[in-house]
């Protein structure tokens, strides 16, 4: 449930301390992936939990989950493809800047299309399609308008890897578009796993000079998962 403030213990002596909280807050905001305008009225939830809440006007959106507990967010809205975010892994403190970098159905029936035509098989046969931007270390700790202000925000020359190991991936040109042919990100920095079995998998990226964070993401039958700045494969500061 959305709920205004910190749920925070309370002593005789005084507020309890921030190791004494129960639950921290997801926070963000949903918006296009094709024009970064907010997404408003947009169901988000917690899987886990199964907490959720109505983005605002202006795609804005807080929920809680409990301190130590894994949350996969989850965003709905009629004309918008499902889409869930990377799994968050033993919630500790508050993660104010998840943004919920959503297609609407025009867009992903192009994109899936598109990479059919390059891979030759649905890109969701056998499992689910995983995404993630190899995203520039100045992303990070961004806002939101900050962060639509900062693009390319993608880090040219990284590869990308899962473990367990998956075949692929598919690596975004400058165009922003998934590219069979490339070997490496551009400075789009996207990055595509199709056809991903069930299961959870923990995915890297590596680079000459860059150090990038990891990210876990939890694969079920036909889900679409989008790691998206900041978070996902964000450079280290």
């Amino acid at each position: 449930m959305l709920t205004a403030g910190l749920l925070v213990g309370a002593s005789l002596t005084g507020p309890a301390s921030a190791e004494e909280r129960s639950s921290v807050i997801l926070g963000g905001v949903a918006y296009s992936f094709t024009t970064g305008k907010p997404i408003p009225h947009a169901r988000i939830a917690v899987e886990e939990t199964g907490a959720a809440v109505e983005s605002d006007d202006n795609g804005r959106w807080s929920l809680d989950v409990p301190v130590g507990s894994d949350a996969t967010v989850h965003i709905t809205k009629l004309g918008w493809y499902p889409m869930y975010t990377q799994t968050f892994r033993n919630v500790q403190q508050d993660i104010p800047d998840v943004f919920l970098q959503t297609p609407d159905l025009a867009t992903t029936a192009g994109l899936w299309a598109l990479v059919a035509v390059q891979t030759g098989k649905d890109p969701f046969s056998g499992g689910c399609v995983i995404v993630s931007t190899v995203v520039d270390k100045r992303a990070v700790g961004m806002s939101f308008e900050e962060l639509m202000g900062f693009a390319p925000h993608g880090v040219p020359g990284a590869t990308a890897s899962a473990s367990p190991a998956l075949r692929g991936p598919l690596y975004f040109n400058d165009s922003v578009l998934p590219d069979i042919s490339l070997s490496q990100t551009s400075t789009d920095g996207g990055v595509m796993w199709t056809n991903v079995p069930t299961g959870t998998y923990t995915f890297h990226a590596a680079h000459p000079t860059e150090k990038f964070a990891p990210f876990t993401a939890t694969c079920k039958d036909h889900r679409f998962i989008n790691a998206s700045p900041a978070h996902g494969l964000h450079g280290i500061p």
